[in-house]
């Protein structure tokens, strides 16, 4: 009896201590460089700070919100089932404890709904879709009644602005879903929120720690969805300026460069920043690196699509990584190694994302490229369009056998054109794909209505616009249609929205 009094004391005690020191949110010095630790993938660098932080303020839960970015991002660098599986189950802890802690706090119900959103875009890369839902929908959830409770915690703009262009860009046939969670949102609305907390993380010294996040998210968002290819060139002229860009900085300095024809520039920024051992390895970047160097026809291109090729052991870009390895020894003429490679395309790797489904469906088809218009498009996609443009010109557009090299050739005089300045040609030539291709299983023709139909969105002509972008959605089916459908869609919400106005 005397025995278990002693322990009922105990009990009592260490409860006791446990409410009168409850737990709570200390985003403290501590935490801030843990955070910019993980943010910046030195992952063991961060872990040494938060153990410090746990066993000299054990009550403070910011360490196990801070540490899931370990978790989220080494699942989705590495794309690595194994891992994905051994890691998820920590979500679940980390739940607990952030719902212990002060409710009175903004960080109480943003750090819940933080992880439900990191932990929603890793599974989607596993195909959970159905767990990814309810996650996306509690984050949701969350993060609007936080913005009620705290309409000036600007925190909230960051995950809010993510989730609005996420809803925004749903596809027609799955809207009941938004429809059936109550969840709404804009593009529009979306990238205000990411850009006014992009602004806020550079003009004011207690976000400034955000910057990574910030611009990693608008970044992303300007590039796919939006016609502001200025406002993602300001980020890229931004990034550049920074002496000890992070990975993840470098990785949209290199996505932006690689979209907007800026080849040069990327080469000699991810030349200068290399990642090594200290730093969670990021092989994206050498695919990047690989792709531009192939855009530029580099001889040491084939260094870094190799070490891509040999490292990386996730899922997607594995085929399309082979796919541009057989286009470097195409190039050069070794049919030998082209054939070799162009044989891996059908080996390891996923068919999820656009660049494989094309890589798979030219092996599945055997096609060929023509070598005279491959050269003009990497041209052209590395930003040398006097050069692609030169190409083109050497091509006897007669004596193009394939409708698709025939469809291709007019979709590249469009492009070329278009960025020459010529919009009477280029307007002319993507007419003249569209007419042609839109029944055809090619990509050009709905990529040549997006043209369009971000053309006549510039100039004002909202009606012109909106007809290009439906008419892109009605193309027949192709390897790009996901992509290419978003960003019709995306046009689509930009009109409604400017129309609502």
């Amino acid at each position: 009896m005397i025995f278990l009094k002693k322990i009922i004391l105990v009990i009592l005690f260490s409860c006791g201590i446990a409410f009168s020191n409850p737990s709570k949110f200390d985003f403290n010095e501590n935490c801030e460089k843990a955070y910019l630790h993980y943010i910046s993938f030195k992952f063991n660098e961060g872990e040494k700070l938060l153990n410090t932080e746990k066993k000299r303020n054990p009550a403070n839960v910011i360490p196990y919100y801070i540490e899931n970015i370990e978790d989220v991002v080494s699942i989705f660098v590495s794309e690595e089932k194994p891992l994905f599986e051994k890691l998820k189950g920590n979500k679940e802890a980390r739940m607990k404890l952030l719902e212990s802690a002060d409710p009175k706090s903004p960080f109480y119900l943003l750090t819940q709904a933080e992880i439900h959103l990191q932990w929603a875009m890793a599974r989607v890369k596993f195909e959970e879709y159905t767990t990814a839902a309810l996650e996306l929908n509690r984050a949701y959830r969350l993060l609007k009644e936080n913005k009620k409770k705290f309409p000036n915690f600007a925190l909230n703009n960051k995950s809010l602005g993510l989730l609005h262009v996420l809803i925004g860009t749903i596809p027609d046939s799955y809207k009941w879903v938004s429809t059936i969670l109550g969840i709404k949102g804009t593009i529009n609305q979306g990238v205000s929120e990411l850009k006014y907390f992009y602004n806020l993380s550079y003009s004011d010294s207690n976000y400034f720690i955000y910057q990574t996040e910030a611009t990693v998210y608008l970044g992303m968002v300007l590039i796919n969805y939006t016609t502001e290819s200025f406002e993602a060139e300001r980020i890229f002229e931004r990034i550049k300026k920074i002496k000890n860009p992070n990975p993840m900085l470098t990785y949209i300095f290199g996505s932006i460069g690689l979209k907007t024809g800026r080849t040069d520039e990327v080469i000699d920024f991810y030349t200068k920043h290399r990642y090594g051992k200290e730093y969670y390895q990021f092989y994206y970047l050498d695919l990047q690196l690989g792709q531009a160097k192939l855009n530029r026809q580099d001889e040491d291109a084939i260094i870094y699509l190799e070490k891509f090729r040999s490292n990386f052991k996730g899922i997607n870009y594995i085929k399309s990584c082979n796919q541009y390895i057989s286009f470097y020894y195409f190039l050069k003429n070794d049919n030998e190694n082209f054939r070799k490679y162009f044989k891996f395309i059908d080996g390891p790797g996923g068919i999820f994302v656009d660049e494989d489904k094309q890589a798979f469906r030219n092996y599945r088809n055997n096609e060929i490229p023509d070598k005279d218009l491959l050269k003009a498009r990497l041209l052209f996609d590395g930003g040398y369009y006097k050069k692609s443009f030169s190409a083109l010109l050497e091509i006897e557009a007669n004596e193009l056998k394939k409708l698709q090299y025939k469809l291709e050739y007019l979709y590249r005089l469009a492009r070329v054109y278009q960025k020459m300045g010529n919009e009477q040609l280029s307007l002319t030539n993507y007419e003249r794909t569209l007419e042609t291709g839109e029944k055809q299983p090619f990509y050009f023709a709905e990529s040549a209505a997006v043209q369009l139909g971000i053309y006549w969105e510039t100039k004002g002509e909202l009606d012109k616009a909106k007809y290009y972008y439906k008419r892109a959605i009605a193309v027949t089916k192709h390897e790009f249609k996901n992509s290419l459908d978003q960003k019709a869609k995306a046009g689509l919400s930009r009109i409604d929205d400017q129309k609502d106005q």
